[in-house]
């Protein structure tokens, strides 16, 4: 790490070989309140996420991926939305009553967010050089240090997010960039607080393939350089299986399914999961099998598994009773299985 970096950057709280986890969130509701009626976005979710490990969330559009996000920054607005938790502790911090004035102190730098689209998260009429060092003003303050010379740091920044020609960049406008230039200026401004912990919201959605390649490969190594946490929501299972260690399956709000990645790709076992993984083309097959029917009614959910309307495998009890997530999956067929084995 060079010499300025050096000089901006806190002592790293997890070089030491500690067993306590960057986050650990136990049963997270979240119901927003709106003039249709109130809509339970959030149903329980708990989640680990340890020092140096790349956790990923997976799910349909409005499952409750970003507000499991934005729940672990106090981000969600208190006037239309209603939050509870067990418990919240973020790089060690309970986090579980914070109010907004203690959040905005652990914002970007004990945990920094890399948003889905750079051009908005970007201001279109400030310099990048201009962001950036704004970004580092701020995490130094709440650091409470002082930056020598905040050019060479915002510099070095974004040579480390591997931005060619860094110089000349930072007298730009984020027009001026490319999609994936923008994201790593964005990555960069994150990692100028030396956040812990990483949120990052479909970072490589807009791109194409070869700078999602690059994108993903440059988060990996800073989870590895800086032994941070890393807590990823996307889409893509591709994305998910080349980058992370462990994997939650949300839908309707819930964790249906949650292990390591190979455990769960390999061998999924909620039907959800399964019907993801047979829409995907493989070298074996082109033919895709779509997951039948439609994504739930946040207002008016379905008794019972919320899954159980699409599900080929259901049973009765099903339509009854809300499965507990047990040995990672959450429903009645595995819960069948594994009575049947006692």
């Amino acid at each position: 790490m060079n010499t300025a970096i050096k000089e901006h950057a806190l002592e790293q709280r997890y070089l030491s070989k500690r067993e306590s986890p960057l986050v650990k969130l136990e049963n997270l509701q979240v119901t927003f309140h709106t003039f249709a009626g109130p809509v339970p976005a959030v149903r329980g979710v708990s989640l680990v996420v340890q020092p140096g490990e790349v956790v990923g969330l997976v799910g349909e559009s409005g499952c409750g991926k970003s507000v499991t996000l934005q729940s672990l920054m106090g981000l969600l607005p208190a006037d239309r939305a209603t939050v509870s938790v067990d418990s919240l502790t973020v790089a060690g911090e309970n986090c579980t009553k914070y109010k907004e004035s203690q959040w905005r102190v652990l914002r970007g730098t004990t945990v920094a967010m890399v948003f889905q689209d750079p051009m908005t998260a970007l201001n279109p009429i400030l310099s990048i050089g201009r962001q950036l060092k704004e970004a580092i003003r701020l995490g130094a303050k709440r650091h409470n240090t002082v930056v020598a010379n905040e050019d060479a740091v915002a510099l070095e920044l974004l040579q480390k997010v591997g931005i060619a020609d860094a110089a000349r960049r930072l007298t730009q406008y984020p027009h001026e960039l490319s999609g994936g230039m923008r994201q790593r200026v964005v990555i960069a401004m994150a990692l100028a607080g030396r956040p812990t912990l990483l949120l990052a919201d479909e970072p490589t959605t807009a791109l194409d393939v070869t700078t999602e390649a690059q994108i993903l490969l440059l988060l990996q190594d800073l989870v590895k350089t800086e032994h941070m946490g890393l807590l990823i929501i996307s889409h893509n299972l591709r994305v998910i299986a080349q980058l992370c260690d462990r994997m939650a399956v949300m839908y309707a709000g819930q964790v249906v399914e949650t292990g390591t990645v190979a455990d769960l790709l390999g061998n999924p076992k909620h039907p959800y999961l399964q019907g993801l993984l047979r829409s995907l083309p493989t070298k074996e097959t082109t033919t895709l099998q779509a997951i039948g029917g439609q994504p739930p009614d946040m207002f008016s959910l379905p008794t019972g598994c919320a899954f159980h309307p699409r599900c080929n495998q259901a049973m009765r009890i099903c339509a009854r009773e809300i499965p507990s997530l047990t040995d990672g999956v959450r429903c009645w067929l595995q819960a069948e299985k594994k009575a049947v084995n006692v």
